[in-house]
């Protein structure tokens, strides 16, 4: 199952970002998780620190700001990853 973390980078507590995954992945009855993940601070990142330290595979979708405007390729990203299966 993926779980698609995209997040706010002003949000920077881990307790509550780890609370929160650990909630979605047990209330969905989630198993054999991949977690997918922009790269940008905040959220993103603190999830990936999670799924690292849980053994869960993390595929990273870092914006692709040689293509696109910065505000451009971060919507173009989390739209890849809301296509990925």
């Amino acid at each position: 199952m993926n779980l698609f973390i995209c997040g706010s980078i002003k949000i920077k507590d881990k307790e509550w970002i780890f609370s929160k995954i650990e909630e979605c992945i047990a209330e969905k009855n989630f198993t054999n998780v991949t977690l997918l993940e922009g790269e940008a601070r905040g959220v993103d990142l603190i999830a990936k620190e999670w799924a690292l330290a849980h053994d869960i595979p993390v595929k990273e979708y870092p914006p692709d700001m040689q293509h696109y405007l910065h505000k451009e390729a971060c919507h173009k990203r989390n739209e890849d990853m809301t296509n990925y299966t």
